[in-house]
């Protein structure tokens, strides 16, 4: 690998590509994805002038430089929007997991003392309004369904997720403290 000191060409391929390239195709992804996080956008154009200045040398005719850019960074944004779907899903699923486990725990508890008064103590100490106690009733249900129950469904996926959630971390510390409580 060479040092900046052993340069003799300035600018860089990728200096040039940037220059030319990064502004129209940031623009033109960040119109495409409008609700994507502009730096997500931005960060992809770069991951894509960095690939192709290091293979700028191999390619037969660089007069479409551009498309071939937009098709890279097009493709970088992509994977990451498909990397942010894939961990918000997992986080998800964690989170159904420990509130599935803690209702099962509280289930538990509740034949002891009678299921039906300790969920209507659940319900009534957790649920502080009647979208909550919709959250809480459709526990398991994806969040699609919990969307549509709450009148969510012509939101993008992305935003109902970002309204959904901070309800269900709500509750979940809630019945994380009503069980601690209970022992």
């Amino acid at each position: 690998m060479a040092t900046i000191f052993q340069l003799t060409a300035w600018p860089l391929p990728a200096t040039e590509l940037y220059e030319r390239y990064a502004a129209s195709l940031t623009i033109t992804l960040t119109g495409r994805f409008s609700r994507t996080d502009p730096q997500k956008v931005y960060d992809a154009v770069l991951a894509a002038i960095l690939d192709i200045s290091l293979k700028i040398d191999r390619l037969d005719e660089p007069e479409d430089l551009g498309g071939l850019l937009y098709v890279v960074a097009l493709r970088k944004l992509r994977g990451c929007l498909r990397s942010d779907d894939a961990r918000q899903s997992r986080e998800q699923e964690k989170g159904t997991g420990i509130v599935a486990k803690a209702l099962e725990e509280a289930s538990d508890i509740g034949e002891e003392v009678g299921n039906a008064e300790l969920l209507d103590r659940v319900f009534r100490e957790l649920a502080t309004n009647e979208v909550e106690r919709t959250v809480l009733e459709h526990w398991g249900e994806s969040t699609e369904v919990i969307a549509q129950l709450l009148g969510y469904q012509t939101l993008a996926p992305d935003e109902q997720r970002k309204q959904i959630k901070p309800i269900r971390d709500r509750l979940t510390q809630r019945l994380k403290r009503f069980l601690d409580e209970r022992d």
